[in-house]
């Protein structure tokens, strides 16, 4: 037999089975968002976009951004085509990942468009915030279906905050040191109609202006502490204003400890925070990998990895890390086969570099035995001398560690090809299927040769794919294998010969289709006729022979058959048989019938016992009649139930047939209490406790125990025999045994003798808060009684020893208390009251001075105590008396004394006020303008001690207002005087007069350089009017301060100066620019494959020398000048070519050409020649035209199939093509096939088949 032919039918037949294993399938997920406004609820759609066949399981982590979205826990999984999904599949950690498990038995097909769930999420973000919803791809993913692993694909998508009116969204940080100016403004405006003109101001002042579009980001850095106004107006005229304090310090800071991971290839890198100070709380972590609010980021591989921390005001900080690991690599050298497959022989250089070494003359370690995790330590290279032949595995490792400081080695693998000169050559000598299905009577016969492999062969026949032997072969002389014991199946037989060469030859085994089956019909004996029985054969070979051990007839169907053991023997035409004993059975009868206790009682006196009648045969029609012999009780079914102990009778009728049996169902034995041991506590509270122990017997051991207080039995306090330790009281305890049953009992626990302690001779304190009450306590009782105590009082004395009874000295006035203890307990507490006299009580009043005024008073009234009047002495000053006067600001203690000498002290603190101002409010200020002919003057207080109810009180001169406003004043001179509290005051004078006109100077602006470009107009020299707050306005826009260089396109302007008070004056304002750059490349051009594109040069126009030639999507073509003014060349493909042009002030033009190449295969090939004809006719060729650029090949067969002419890599003309010639000699006229591989300028290669009719 030909081995290759039949190794090709073995992997035909494997194929089709392989590919319905391997179905190389792909889910792929559409992810669709929705984007909404702040607290509006938006659910995100996961959509199959294709058909998957056999799925079940899905496993992956969906992640967004916890600070913008918060997931509702209410995923809808309702008409998901993803079978017997539930919410409970979802698991959310609340810092943006939700972890998706899903898994259904039987699989499940999708169809495309089927909607897999939705997720749901409260918009939190703001808006202009936007919240990838993706699936976390540094985490793992699975998707199975029955044919294996299968492929996931996804496509994200993002939610969007929409603004619900036009607003600003502002952040900031505060500086990082204390009055540093690294502070930063971020914001933007939303929502209104763009472009928004905004001003950034601080306090009074305006520190930044401009034009910016819809949700353009603005950042405002190197600011300082304090209070800022955003001012923003949009396009028609709405105006949005937020204000805000920046405090003086509180940017977020943190360290961070960075580990390596120990491999190239292994995921155990780590990234952690530490130090984490962030004044403004609450903050977020936001890490690059889709991880939130995590201090560390684990299981990283090599990457740069970038952290945000990002305070409650908006302020983010990031650092971008770099985890690293040096790639592992090897390189495999072949420098000699092995001689013959099976010799280890081969020789191979192996070289490892990069991940981490040993330092040293072994740095890496090699498993090259083939036998799986063997390392060995060598030098770098290594050259293995006993390399097998075939197909290797050579694994490498490193030394490299883990930041845990564990062995964590790089391992890195690769396959190569040892080559062998010489392989054994099997002859296939018999081959023999098994006859019967299920035997083991195939036969094999292989012998072994071959040069240079050997000259005898020891052979063995293992089932294919394994390491299994299979019994029964033999190696025979000349290099011969039989086995003649196999059963159906793939085998191979492995050879080694004397010299060690070693090959496998594999084989199949076949049978028939399916095993000879007999199934049997019988009819059993009753009280009316005899048995029969009828044989169906199916399966083997049919036709079917019958030999019955009665010697009865050789047929498939027996009649009139006696009771009894019937065998057959049924054999098919390839001689394969079966034997069946079949057993044919009288009706019922006394021997007919059994009880079968179904379940016996499981406890003493239990009611659970069920019986079953069990029958012989299996009849349609039967009457059951039970009967219990204790109490007469009787049932008609075949089960009986809820059955007590006792003798039950059973009789059945079938047909006139009657069968009878009896059985006693026990009761069992019950649990019993043998002991019962009782410890009792040592003390009535406290000390050593006690415990409750219980032995039983009986029942089904082992035994669970439930221990309760009495009266609570809810609150389980032991499981075990015995319970301790335990205070005294009423336990109860169930005790269960293995089948359930039950025993209750109740058990006590005595106390021990309690204390008696009673306290008597209770003398007050002597001065309230003095703590010198007294109290005498006697004491008796207790386990001990020995009358010996030891007192604890609340005052903290103690007895100091053992006395009885024992008085206290040093009480305070109020709840007290004692205890006492014996040799070993403790009593229980007893409080009591000791009396105290009345308290002393005070209060003062004390009046408020001016700054550096010495006018003070200080009343004191005072109540209480005992004894008499009460008299007052102040230490720090020479008076005595409840008033004091004359006082300067500072602190005064008082001391007041009743007649039995209690005493009580306190002081007294007199304040004096801040210095008295009085200030312009500059803000509600208005003075005389162009405006107005009539002002206004407002006035600030600061200091002094305020009126209650009223402030202050105010005196103008001229009398034109009571309060600190004064309104509709004209020119003139008015002063104003303020009064406090106190009778402090200050005063201002204030001049009320009309400004000059406001004027100020604007230079012509600068010209942009480049036509488009822009420029700022700036002014300068700004007077007159009403000074302190100068602004300009451009084009009656928003406005803006005067030194602001607001950059702007040419064009005439109307420049506003405004005053403080809204007065302005109008300058009309030019600004110009240069013309554009012009450049033109032409039209576009279609041209042929391989035809030359010609020069192509730009057409320019500008008013300075273009100084850059900038061109892009040449692809063939290049340069015709330097600098790169024209360009030409043969374009392969179709090109877009861009072409940027530059003057010398760096203002720009471009302009694109597209060039369209025809897709025209130039070949020709004619289909006759004649090689006597014209000299053009006498060579047949392929003619080639532009676009060409080689003929890689050209071959012409006979109609045999055999090559009568080639040529490889060339360019077609006159001397190339076939002459008619086969070998020297002329062809014979006829058809001849050709094929021809053709490359283009394109790099493609096509391929042209026909025939040629060759004439003479």
């Amino acid at each position: 037999m030909n081995i290759r032919v039949l190794l090709f039918c073995l992997v035909a037949l494997l194929t089709p089975f392989q590919e319905l294993l391997s179905q190389n399938q792909t889910l792929n997920i559409d992810i669709g968002c929705n984007d909404g406004a702040p607290g509006q609820t938006r659910c995100i759609t996961f959509t199959a976009t294709e058909a998957i066949a056999q799925l079940n399981a899905i496993q992956f982590v969906i992640s967004y951004d916890p600070s913008v979205l918060s997931y509702t826990n209410n995923p809808v999984v309702t008409g998901s085509c993803l079978t017997g999904l539930t919410p409970s599949e979802f698991n959310n950690n609340n810092n943006g990942n939700i972890s998706f498990i899903w898994s259904a038995t039987p699989a499940v097909d999708l169809a495309p468009g089927c909607e897999l769930f939705q997720v749901c999420f409260t918009i939190i973000g703001v808006p202009g915030d936007v919240s990838p919803i993706t699936i976390a791809t540094n985490v793992d993913f699975e998707v199975a279906s029955e044919f294996g692993q299968e492929t996931l694909k996804f496509t994200p998508c993002e939610v969007r905050v929409l603004p619900n009116d036009f607003t600003i969204v502002k952040k900031y940080c505060n500086p990082s040191t204390a009055g540093g100016s690294d502070a930063s403004i971020d914001f933007y405006g939303i929502g209104g109609v763009p472009g928004y003109t905004w001003i950034l101001r601080k306090g009074a002042m305006d520190i930044n202006s401009g034009i910016a579009s819809d949700a353009e980001p603005i950042h405002i850095p190197n600011l300082t502490g304090g209070t800022y106004t955003i001012i923003m107006q949009d396009f028609n005229g709405i105006i949005r204003m937020i204000t805000f304090s920046i405090p003086d310090v509180g940017q977020p800071t943190f360290e961070e400890d960075i580990f390596d991971p120990s491999c190239f290839s292994i995921a155990n890198g780590k990234i952690r925070l530490k130090n984490i100070n962030v004044l403004n709380t609450p903050y977020q972590v936001k890490w690059s990998n889709g991880v939130f609010n995590q201090d560390s980021i684990e299981s990283l591989r090599n990457g740069d990895y970038t952290v945000s921390v990002v305070d409650a005001n908006g302020c983010a900080i990031s650092k971008t890390y770099t985890v690293f690991a040096d790639t592992m690599r090897m390189q495999v050298e072949i420098l000699d086969s092995a001689s013959c497959k099976g010799l280890t022989d081969g020789t191979v250089r192996i070289t490892v570099s990069g991940g981490t070494p040993n330092p040293g003359p072994q740095p890496y370690q090699l498993d090259v035995n083939q036998l799986g995790n063997t390392f060995i330590s060598t030098g770098n290279p290594y050259t293995w001398t006993n390399a097998p032949a075939g197909w290797v595995s050579i694994q490498a490792r490193d030394y490299a560690m883990n930041y845990l400081g564990n062995i964590s080695q790089c391992t890195i693998e690769t396959k190569v090809f040892v080559p062998f000169r010489n392989a054994t050559d099997f002859n296939l000598v018999n081959l023999e299927n098994v006859a019967c299905f299920g035997e083991s009577t195939g036969k094999v016969e292989v012998k072994a040769g071959g040069t240079g492999v050997g000259t005898s062969f020891i052979m063995n026949t293992y089932y294919a794919g394994t390491s299994n032997p299979h019994p029964g072969g033999i190696s025979g002389p000349m290099g011969v294998h039989l086995n003649n014991t196999l059963a159906s199946g793939d085998y191979c037989i492995y050879s080694r010969s004397n010299i060690g060469c070693r090959d496998t030859f594999c084989f199949t085994i076949t049978q028939p289709s399916s095993k000879m089956e007999v199934s049997v019909n019988k009819i059993d004996p009753s009280c009316i006729g005899l048995g029969s029985i009828q044989l169906t054969a199916m399966g083997g070979v049919p036709g079917y022979t019958y030999q019955w051990s009665d010697s009865g007839p050789a047929v498939d169907n027996r009649v009139n058959l006696p009771e009894g053991i019937y065998r057959v023997t049924v054999t098919d035409v390839a001689l394969c048989d079966t034997i069946i004993d079949i057993e044919l059975k009288n009706a019922l009868g006394t021997a007919g019938v059994s009880i079968v206790p179904v379940n016996v009682i499981s406890c003493k006196d239990g009611n659970d016992g069920v019986l079953k009648a069990t029958l012989s045969s299996s009849p349609t029609m039967v009457n059951y009649s039970w009967l219990k012999k204790e109490d007469n009780s009787t049932w008609n079914t075949e089960t009986i139930s809820n059955l007590s102990w006792g003798t039950y009778f059973i009789t059945v009728t079938v047909d006139g047939c009657v069968a009878i049996d009896t059985f006693y169902l026990l009761n069992p034995e019950g649990l019993v209490i043998t002991d019962v041991e009782v410890i009792q506590p040592e003390c009535p509270r406290g000390g050593t406790q006690g415990s409750l122990g219980i032995t039983l017997t009986g029942g089904f051991p082992t035994y669970n125990y439930r221990w309760t207080l009495a009266g609570n039995p809810g609150n389980v306090l032991g499981s075990n025999s015995v319970l301790a330790p335990i205070d005294p009281g009423t336990y109860n305890v169930r005790i269960t045994d293995q089948k359930g049953c039950a025993k209750d009992t109740t058990l006590v626990l005595n106390s021990p003798p309690d204390f008696t302690l009673n306290v008597s001779n209770i003398i007050a304190e002597s001065c309230n808060g003095d703590a010198n009450g007294k109290a005498t306590a006697l004491a008796a009782g207790g386990p001990v009684n020995n009358g010996q105590y030891k007192f604890f009082w609340s005052s903290g004395e103690t007895s100091g020893g053992i006395f009885n009874p024992h008085s206290a000295q040093n009480l305070a006035g109020g709840s007290n208390w004692v205890f006492v203890t014996d040799s070993k307990c403790v009593s229980d507490t007893v409080f009591f009251d000791v009396a105290s006299p009345p308290a002393i009580v005070t209060s003062y009043e004390a009046t408020g001075i001016c700054a550096g005024g010495c006018t003070g008073q200080i009343d004191v009234t005072a109540s209480g105590g005992t004894g008499g009047a009460l008299s007052v002495s102040w230490p720090s000053i020479p008076f005595n008396g409840s008033t004091v006067f004359n006082l300067c600001a500072g602190s005064y203690p008082f001391v007041v004394t009743d007649g039995n000498g209690c005493s009580f002290t306190d002081t007294v603190i007199i304040a004096a006020s801040d210095t008295l101002k009085l200030i312009v409010d500059d803000a509600l200020t208005v003075p005389l303008s162009c405006r107005t002919s009539i002002g206004q003057l407002a006035l600030i207080v600061d200091g002094g001690t305020p009126i209650p109810g009223v402030g202050y009180t105010y005196n103008w001169s001229p009398n034109v207002s009571q309060s600190n406003l004064a309104t509709d004043l004209v020119e003139g001179q008015y002063r104003i005087t303020v009064t406090d509290q106190n009778g402090c005051t200050a005063s201002l004078n204030y001049t009320m007069e009309r400004p000059n006109p406001v004027k100020a100077d604007i230079a012509n602006p600068i010209p942009p350089l480049c036509s488009g470009g822009t420029t700022c107009i700036q002014v300068s020299n700004v007077m007159g009017g009403v000074p302190g707050n100068y602004t300009m306005q451009i084009n009656n826009g928003l406005r803006i301060p005067v030194d602001s260089c607001l950059q702007l396109f040419a064009g005439d302007y109307l420049v506003s100066i405004y005053d403080a008070s809204g007065c302005k004056t109008d300058y009309p304002v030019t600004i110009t620019q240069p013309d554009p750059i012009q450049v033109a490349l032409g039209e576009d051009i279609e041209i042929n494959l391989g035809e030359e594109i010609g020069i192509i040069t730009p057409f320019i126009e500008s008013e300075l020398p273009i100084v850059n030639y900038q061109w892009s999507g040449l692809g063939d073509l290049s340069c015709a000048g330097d600098p790169c003014t024209e360009v030409s060349g043969i374009p392969s493909t179709d090109l877009t070519i861009l072409l940027v042009v530059s003057d010398e002030n760096g203002c720009t033009a471009q302009d694109i050409l597209e060039i369209k190449v025809k897709d025209e295969r130039r070949v020709y090939l004619p289909n006759i020649f004649l090689t006597s004809g014209q000299e053009a006719n006498r060579l047949f060729d392929i003619k080639t035209g532009y676009g060409v650029q080689i003929v890689e090949s050209f071959y012409i067969y006979d109609r045999w199939g055999s090559v009568v002419y080639s040529n490889l890599n060339y360019i077609p003309d006159a001397t190339t093509g076939w002459d008619g010639l086969i070998n020297g000699q002329q062809a014979l006229p006829g058809v001849y096939v050709f094929t021809a591989a053709v490359r283009f300028l394109d790099g493609q290669v096509k391929t042209y088949r026909g025939d040629v009719t060759l004439f003479k």
